[in-house]
């Protein structure tokens, strides 16, 4: 566009034209006021200022086109002289610029954002640093305090200027190793990688806190970072509380070792299988000693064992087996080792669940029983003989028994009294039983009445019971409770009783008929 000295236009070319929306010829003549108002000010002034200082004006115009829309134009005002020497002319020439322009705003935009969004994260990066639950520790290439967070402060029991070399130490402050021995400084994780140049990880170190009275257990990571060249940039050092692990990871050691020694020292043999009891866990040394065989047979193949099963058990073990996991499998068994000896175990197994209530593991215990079994059998046949001897029953003649009957007789001993005589009457087809009394302390009720059942129970397979031995007292004893023995023949001693029943059978009288 071309202005007079009037600074009115007399010249647009067709893109000025298409701009303001004018028809050339109908833009001679007129003022940027005509055209834009009060809004064309900053158009007068450019134009104005060419003239009169007779220079280049350099300026970008925001104006609105004919259709309405912003246009952002770069313009130049440059002033052209006429023949006189003066500036008899301004040629405007202005360059659309609307999208280079939304574009470096939205530039100045994304770049004032991200300025703002940089500054906010580094607050709040220095925020989580400060207040993060692992302690940090950022020292410099040559080891100096770069940077401490709150929680490594706390963790070491430290100040930040004791941190920065400010203020000294707490006395009793110590590093320690992980056996719990003072570690030496030169030794620390950190002091390590300045010295190596190289990372130190999951170190654990424990640290007396004087201040706190206590000592806290600390797993510390030295990260080393380096610039593009490979030089060391920085130490970052973390560390994490890990007391508790710690002190679960000892005691589960002590627990380890407990097992360890209760297992290994015990006869019984212990062992554990996975939650589907297929796969051999652990079985003790004890089983080599009950077994015979190596344990490393049983690891190889989970059910080795049950080859050393004597064939006539192996049935019902094998029935047994899914027992198992439901805590009722208990079983008994013979055990043929290599050297053909055999062994009795009882075997039982019990489920390991969780907290959800899932199996996770089968224990179980073999015992061997074989001496317990040996016992058992002299006890059985001790007993046999003793009540025997407590119950004895002597032939004293064809179709004659005697049963001297001596101690306590209770309920139990009453019932073997009744068993032996009635299987020694079957036996021996006699006719006549001697129950001689004499050596019995004491009769009550239940001894009387074990007498009337025995003499009873003898009359229904064909035999008469005589009973000696009755004392005086006895025999008020009986009055005294009113039992009737009426039926019962009786003599005062077992000598008489067996001249009696002797007569008697010599003499064929029928013994059935004496009351």
């Amino acid at each position: 566009m071309v202005y007079d000295a009037a600074r009115r236009f007399v010249y647009a070319n067709t893109a000025a034209s298409a701009l303001f929306a004018f028809e050339p010829e109908a833009l001679v003549g007129k003022s940027p006021r005509d055209l834009y108002g009060d809004r064309a000010s900053s158009i007068e002034q450019c134009v104005e200022r060419a003239f009169s200082r007779v220079e280049v004006v350099q300026v970008v115009h925001k104006i609105r086109g004919g259709s309405g829309e912003v246009v952002y134009l770069d313009t130049s005002y440059t002033p052209m002289r006429g023949a006189d020497g003066s500036v008899s002319f301004i040629v405007a020439i202005g360059r659309d610029m609307t999208d280079t322009s939304a574009r470096w705003r939205e530039l100045e935009d994304t770049v004032a954002r991200r300025t703002r969004d940089l500054t906010a994260m580094e607050s709040r990066f220095d925020v989580l640093l400060r207040n993060l639950q692992i302690g940090l520790v950022i020292r410099g290439s040559r080891g100096e305090m770069r940077f401490v967070n709150r929680r490594a402060l706390e963790l070491l029991g430290l100040t930040e200027a004791q941190m920065h070399g400010r203020a000294p130490s707490e006395p009793g402050w110590t590093m320690l190793d992980e056996s719990g021995k003072p570690l030496p400084p030169d030794q620390s994780p950190t002091a390590r990688a300045l010295s190596s140049g190289q990372s130190v990880s999951s170190t654990i170190i424990g640290i007396d806190r004087p201040k706190h009275a206590d000592r806290v257990w600390l797993l510390a990571n030295v990260m080393v970072q380096r610039d593009p060249a490979g030089a060391v940039e920085q130490y970052v050092v973390t560390l994490s509380d890990v007391t508790e692990a710690q002190k679960a990871t000892r005691a589960l050691a002590e627990r380890e070792e407990t097992f360890r020694v209760l297992t290994e020292t015990i006869t019984d043999v212990f062992w554990m299988t996975n939650a589907n009891a297929n796969v051999l866990v652990y079985v003790s040394p004890a089983y080599e000693t009950v077994w015979g065989r190596p344990r490393s047979e049983l690891y190889e193949q989970r059910f080795n064992f049950l080859d050393a099963i004597h064939p006539d058990d192996r049935p019902s073990v094998f029935e047994a087996l899914p027992l198992q996991e439901r805590g009722e499998y208990d079983v008994e068994y013979r055990v043929v080792r290599p050297d053909g000896t055999i062994r009795w175990v009882r075997d039982r197994a019990f489920p390991v669940k969780d907290a959800s209530g899932q199996i996770t593991r089968v224990v179980g215990l073999a015992t061997d029983i074989t001496e317990q079994r040996a016992t058992s059998e002299l006890i059985r046949r001790q007993a046999d003989a003793l009540r025997e001897l407590s119950t004895p029953l002597v032939p004293i003649g064809q179709g004659v028994l005697a049963m001297p009957i001596v101690g306590v007789l209770d309920s139990a001993r009453a019932r073997q009294v009744l068993e032996t005589l009635l299987e020694g009457i079957v036996a021996h087809a006699a006719e006549v039983v001697i129950l001689d009394v004499t050596g019995v302390g004491v009769v009550d009720a239940q001894v009387a009445s074990a007498l009337v059942s025995a003499t009873q129970a003898a009359r229904l397979l064909g035999a008469e019971v005589l009973l000696t031995g009755l004392r005086p007292d006895v025999a008020h004893t009986i009055v005294g409770l009113g039992l009737d023995l009426g039926t019962i023949v009786t003599r005062s001693t077992l000598e008489m009783g067996i001249r009696w029943a002797l007569s008697e059978r010599k003499r064929g009288k029928n013994i059935h008929s004496r009351k």
